[in-house]
């Protein structure tokens, strides 16, 4: 309950930052924003990365090295209970996002630490 109730939350702040930004259209994105998408992407069977947690494909939007910082368009996170959309995420260690840039589809795993969302495993998938 706690964890849907700080989902919701999220979501109500993040829906304040897109009404102000719907003028921006693609300008100054700073990893930070969320776009829910309407259309679903798949979870990849065949990528499908080591451990317990789901599996997510994404699609990089923008990636930040030094901040530590990528924004995916991606699909159902089932652990977070997030649905698919656009948003920025932390990684766990920023050497994973070198090499990937806008257009690169990944798989990815995702977990919710300190009231964030953070990647802590994510691959490259070769299109």
């Amino acid at each position: 309950m706690a964890k849907r109730l700080v989902v919701t939350f999220l979501a109500i702040g993040y829906a304040f930052v897109l009404s102000a930004q719907a003028a921006h259209h693609e300008g100054g994105h700073d990893g930070h924003e969320v776009h829910h998408d309407n259309h679903e992407m798949h979870h990849d069977k065949d990528h499908q990365l080591d451990g317990d947690l789901p599996s997510v494909h994404g699609v990089v939007r923008s990636v930040n090295v030094s901040a530590g910082s990528i924004t995916l368009k991606h699909g159902d996170i089932p652990n977070l209970e997030m649905g698919a959309m656009t948003m920025g995420f932390s990684v766990e260690n920023p050497v994973i996002l070198e090499g990937l840039e806008k257009g690169n589809h990944v798989m990815f795993q995702a977990v919710e630490k300190d009231g964030k969302f953070v990647i802590v495993n994510l691959k490259k998938m070769n299109h």
